[in-house]
């Protein structure tokens, strides 16, 4: 559609200079021209797509983040306020943040992208899901469990639909949910959810309908959350068959594993510590290194580092604990402060005040189609 545009504008132009009476063509110029000015949004979109998708591949989150907050502030110094391109970034900028670990900035990014929705009747439920889902992610990473749960039912009211965008998210959905339970301590309601996650998933293409998601990293998510709910409900047979399950295909897919799996990873490290089950523990923090060594300025990195320096002592294994550390230095001597001071002065790019706050923003508020 771009270069089918282009190329009549193009034509438009040559016409107008070469033929007889161009003044007759100019209306058409003026109208393309017109068209095209609108249409800016859509083709710096297309650009910055394409730019990113080296550092999607990395999973280099800060570059992604800064090339969607510098096409973010294209956009607003032009004065091109097309909602649903401007959605997009503003959701993409905060599950960047969320993925860095810079949940409060998040929050903001996922609360601006849900205002900007509120009169764009266009925007498919599901979509106006995902955002509330997003939202809830980095409230309950802070968290505001509380607010997370209405976050949560908030979005839940969006999926009514049976299409297959609308079933694929719900496995997605319900690993959301899993988790906010687990933290509550509902551990029967968390496996519940996971066990209804895994079932969706299997009956889904999540791939066709999330194509920037792979299917992968679903069930490695579902399985890691499985293994820790099995493990705090004392079943410790369950759990290690399905943490053996998930240790066989992280092993497999370690580049499939991105920085939200920091925490559930430590967590049944951590789990495992505690049960004196020492080969298990490490098995899982070798994991839990492997993804912490790409993200070493994400705030749940330290914990990894610590709890690999428990196991190195438990099993007297002190003179390797330097040099593990060394992989994660700036995490260690405290420097992680000054990176992020950087990182909040290098994206003068923020969301404005939000005129719409989304605990009052009832789905039945805005218009659906």
């Amino acid at each position: 559609m771009p270069a089918w545009f282009g190329l009549m504008w193009v034509g438009a132009v040559i016409s107008l200079f070469t033929a007889s009476s161009p003044i007759y063509l100019f209306p058409y110029f003026l109208f393309l021209t017109v068209i095209a000015y609108l249409m800016i949004p859509f083709f710096i979109h297309n650009f910055v797509q394409i730019c990113v998708q080296r550092h999607i591949q990395q999973r280099d989150y800060e570059s992604i983040d800064r090339a969607y907050s510098k096409t973010l502030m294209l956009l607003n110094k032009l004065r091109l306020r097309n909602g649903g391109v401007r959605t997009f970034l503003l959701a993409e900028i905060g599950r960047m943040r969320l993925m860095e670990g810079h949940f409060d900035s998040a929050e903001s990014f996922f609360l601006e992208a849900i205002a900007s929705t509120v009169n764009e009747h266009r925007t498919p439920p599901v979509n106006r899901a995902i955002l509330y889902f997003n939202l809830a992610g980095s409230l309950r990473r802070q968290g505001l469990l509380p607010e997370a749960s209405d976050r949560y039912e908030m979005g839940m009211k969006f999926l009514t639909s049976t299409d297959a965008k609308t079933l694929a998210f719900l496995s997605y959905a319900n690993l959301a949910i899993a988790a906010l339970k687990t933290e509550q301590g509902d551990l029967a309601g968390a496996e519940q959810c996971l066990i209804k996650a895994k079932e969706l998933m299997d009956r889904t293409d999540l791939q066709k309908a999330f194509p920037s998601v792979r299917k992968i990293q679903a069930e490695l998510s579902c399985l890691s959350a499985l293994t820790l709910v099995l493990l705090r409900k004392g079943d410790q047979p369950a759990a290690e068959i399905i943490g053996r399950k998930f240790l066989s295909l992280a092993n497999l897919h370690l580049g499939e594993i991105t920085s939200l799996e920091l925490k559930t990873l430590n967590q049944i490290a951590a789990e495992y510590l505690a049960l004196g089950q020492n080969e298990l523990a490490e098995k899982f923090l070798e994991v839990t290194y492997a993804v912490a060594r790409d993200f070493p300025f994400h705030p749940d990195s330290p914990m990894a580092l610590d709890s690999f320096e428990k196991l190195l002592l438990i099993t007297g294994r002190k003179a390797e604990v330097d040099d593990m550390r060394h992989w994660l230095r700036p995490v260690h001597d405290g420097s992680i402060d000054l990176l992020e001071r950087k990182h909040a002065e290098s994206f003068d790019t923020k969301p404005p005040e939000s005129p719409i706050d989304p605990a009052e923003t009832k789905p039945s508020d805005t218009s659906i189609d």
